[in-house]
């Protein structure tokens, strides 16, 4: 009995390991911001969780394009142009394949809105569109990426 344990747990192990593998620890820029010069525009924030007990970082979309990848304890503001945006996240879940979650935002000139990624168990993260209070208390405690 003790023999098949420890290959259970050793099989948990690399499991573990295979995901923080994957799932990568890089942050910052990973695409081409929007370009908004001249042109009346929004602000985006996205703000990263607190530290965890994972070194994961997840990709940041915007219309589909990838941005940033942020981790714990991190945030970042993207400008985009005005109107109708689709904020993503993507994770490399559980089910061992790259998953998007996403919230539509009608944005409006001069505006900032936050948003808060939201790991849960199985490798699931959500964005979720925060206060913004909630948003400006977070960017305080989080380190901007460039």
């Amino acid at each position: 009995m003790h023999q098949r344990e420890t290959r259970i747990n050793c099989a948990r192990l690399w499991l573990v390991l295979a995901v923080l593998t994957v799932s990568g620890c890089a942050c910052g820029l990973v695409g081409t911001l929007p370009n908004v010069e001249g042109m009346e525009h929004a602000q985006i924030v996205i703000i990263g969780p607190p530290a965890l007990f994972t070194a994961c970082s997840w990709i940041v979309t915007v219309d589909g394009a990838d941005l940033y990848a942020i981790g714990n304890g991190e945030h970042a503001i993207i400008a985009v142009p005005v109107g109708e945006r689709i904020i993503g996240v993507k994770f490399f879940s559980s089910a061992f394949r790259w998953e998007e979650n996403t919230q539509t935002v009608t944005t409006e000139a001069g505006k900032v809105y936050y948003f808060r990624l939201d790991p849960r168990f199985g490798g699931v993260v959500f964005i979720n569109r925060i206060t913004t209070e909630t948003g400006r208390e977070l960017v305080c405690k989080t380190l901007r990426l460039p």
